[in-house]
């Protein structure tokens, strides 16, 4: 078995968005003559959002699992907007005063690539062998990184790789900067190698496997692997600003030192008090693989604290006593040891297919 890390230097997160008519798949069906006839993704208005976090590779391998083998769901790189009621269906949009999404920078990218050519005997390996393939192909600081492979509809049904691979980020990044990162990584390659359409808030990230009528589905024996390698990648991007993670002049100071401290930086700010002071606090556990240090979680209280003016008296006191701040930390500490759980069961049906 390849060990993988549990610990992460970065809270990330995503937006699973829910089709209202329970399809959100495209459907192949083979006709008499031999061909294949593909109806496109259905046209859904309507979804339900629900946030999903992750820290490590590992936690995007657990959260994409169980979506491989759904049809009513898809991924978004963009957050919920705060105070967003879960349970109402909203149109998958992130500007005007209607928008449930907002856009927001990820510690994680998603490398599509579409029919890129290869040796025959990597079109006739697996999946694993392809990805292999397609990291060589990226920038020299990917080679080396761990990654999620996931195959996208037409894999196995074109004339080359088709596939999905998913990494970390040492550090967040801007939707807007990984479109310029996209255009410079294909203009020094002569070719589009990477589709920049995912760096998008809203662009669905299509993970469940098409319906498949009078034919099998070419990828059943296995929808999702790992690459080992680094935890994360070190992008060299684009000098392009952050849309996120600014100094501002609501009350909070912005470190840019990374890990739990990147997300100080959004207390106050669009994201409000309460959602950027548990992801700091989420961050901190993976940072130190368990409960932090009390002088850790004093300097993340202080930072919410430094808000107080934003809100009525009483409000962000209310956010960081010590039976409140107790109380997240357990739920925290929780998931992390779920996840964990999770990831051990995942590990042993990814790598004894490999």
């Amino acid at each position: 078995m390849i060990p993988l890390s549990i610990n992460a230097s970065k809270l990330c997160g995503a937006t699973i968005a829910v089709a209202r008519r329970g399809l959100a798949v495209k459907t192949a069906e083979m006709q008499r003559d031999g061909s294949i006839v593909w109806a496109d993704y259905p046209r859904e208005s309507h979804w339900r959002f629900e946030p999903v976090e992750f820290t490590s590779i590992d936690g995007i391998a657990v959260t994409l699992a169980p979506l491989v083998r759904r049809q009513d769901a898809v991924l978004l790189r963009g957050s919920i907007k705060p105070g967003l009621d879960a349970s109402r269906e909203y149109r998958r949009q992130f500007r005007g005063e209607d928008a449930a999404v907002q856009d927001c920078d990820r510690s994680w990218l998603a490398v599509d690539v579409d029919d890129l050519p290869a040796p025959d005997r990597i079109l006739r390996g697996s999946l694993a062998t392809q990805a292999e393939f397609v990291r060589r192909q990226l920038p020299s600081e990917f080679h080396e990184a761990a990654c999620v492979f996931t195959p996208t509809a037409k894999t196995g049904l074109s004339q080359g790789i088709r596939s999905r691979l998913w990494f970390m980020l040492s550090r967040p990044a801007s939707n807007t900067s990984l479109r310029a990162w996209t255009k410079d990584v294909n203009r020094n390659l002569g070719t589009k190698l990477v589709d920049g359409a995912l760096f998008n808030p809203v662009q669905p990230h299509y993970v469940g496997r098409p319906r498949f009528i009078g034919m099998r589905d070419p990828c059943s024996d296995q929808v999702i692997g790992m690459l080992a390698g680094m935890p994360s990648v070190d992008l060299k991007l684009p000098h392009v600003p952050l849309t996120t993670n600014q100094p501002t002049t609501t009350g909070s100071v912005y470190t840019g030192m990374g890990g739990w401290r990147d997300h100080l930086g959004r207390i106050g700010g669009p994201d409000g008090i309460r959602e950027p002071l548990r992801a700091a606090l989420s961050s901190a556990v993976a940072e130190a693989g368990g409960m932090p240090s009390q002088t850790l979680i004093d300097e993340i209280q202080a930072a919410a604290l430094a808000c107080r003016g934003l809100r009525p008296a009483g409000v962000v006191e209310s956010y960081v006593t010590k039976a409140e701040l107790d109380r997240m930390l357990d739920w925290i500490i929780a998931q992390e040891t779920t996840q964990r759980t999770r990831l051990a069961v995942l590990q042993r049906r990814l790598f004894s297919k490999q």
